[in-house]
C-alpha cells in the first residue's frame, strides 16, 4: 500500500504532515511565496480513504493500492479546514471516534462546504 507523503506540494501549495492515525492525518498548508518563502494558511484534517489495488479489463490500466488524499467533494464530511491546531485536535478526535471501527467504506459525497472559523 502506498502511503501519503509527508510533504508534498498539491495545486501549488505546500502540505506537512503535523499528526496521524491509521485512520486519520492534520496536514499544515502553506501558501509558496514568489521567493520561495512559506506562508501559513490553515490546517486540513481528513480521515484517511484507502483505494484497493484493482485491474480495469476495459482499459487495461491497473490501480495501486494507496492512501487517498480528500477530494474537494469530501469537505464537510470527512475532510475539514482549520484555522488553528486546537480545533484541527478536535476535529481529529471527531473523525477518530467516527470512524474507529470502520475497516472498509464507500461513501456516496455530497458537496458541502468544510471550512471550521
Amino acid at each position: 500500500m502506498e502511503l501519503l507523503e509527508k510533504e508534498f506540494v498539491f495545486r501549488g501549495l505546500k502540505y506537512e504532515q503535523r499528526k496521524r492515525t491509521e485512520n486519520t492525518a492534520i496536514y499544515e498548508q502553506y501558501f509558496i511565496e514568489d521567493d520561495g518563502g512559506l506562508s501559513f494558511l490553515s490546517y486540513e484534517v481528513f480521515h484517511i480513504r484507502k483505494q484497493k489495488e484493482s485491474f480495469n479489463v476495459v482499459t487495461g490500466i491497473h490501480f495501486k493500492a494507496k492512501e487517498l488524499l480528500p477530494s474537494n467533494e469530501a469537505f464537510g464530511h470527512y475532510a475539514y479546514t482549520c484555522k488553528d491546531m486546537k480545533r484541527a485536535e478536535i476535529r481529529f478526535q471527531e473523525l477518530e471516534d467516527k470512524y474507529a471501527n470502520v475497516t472498509e467504506e464507500y461513501l456516496s459525497v455530497e458537496v458541502e462546504e468544510g471550512i471550521d472559523n
